[in-house]
């Protein structure tokens, strides 16, 4: 059955262990009712519990970070936090806070610098000021995906 196999792949692409037990939520659309009376199978041989059916979801369930839809099979399944793939971003997005703070310090201080203010063209204060902006405006949307990670 091709949910066994959407979920067995995304074990593999995880790296979880076959013997582990992991949630699922699936999202079956018109097909709930069938993926419904197959669940005690579909529960056994994809070593899913708790399994969810629904027919649509409007944000990721509880305990998961990222939906992963699947042609054939049901249009997600929960990839759980705390995978090998979750802890890489996690840590990725950790390095990627650390560089976009020491670029926000970098640039405060630049434009702290009143001998710089009197001396540098406007021009370049105000290209200054739009790197400070977008500087800000990635730490802030890399806290917000981390946040997502707690």
């Amino acid at each position: 059955m091709e949910a066994i196999r959407a979920v067995r792949n995304v074990r593999t692409e995880e790296k979880v262990e076959a013997k582990r037990w992991i949630p699922a939520t699936f999202v079956a659309g018109d097909r709930a009712g069938m993926y419904a009376a197959k669940a005690s199978a579909i529960r056994q041989l994809a070593r899913i519990d708790p399994l969810t059916i629904v027919e649509t979801l409007s944000e990721p369930p509880p305990g998961c970070d990222r939906a992963h839809p699947r042609r054939g099979a049901p249009r997600s399944t929960c990839r759980a936090k705390g995978s090998s793939t979750s802890k890489r971003r996690k840590h990725a997005s950790a390095r990627r806070r650390a560089k976009a703070e020491d670029e926000v310090a970098r640039v405060r201080a630049r434009l702290a610098n009143e001998q710089f203010l009197a001396k540098a063209p406007e021009a370049v204060v105000a290209k200054e000021r739009d790197k400070l902006a977008a500087a800000e405006a990635r730490l802030a949307k890399i806290a917000e995906r981390l946040a997502a990670f707690s």
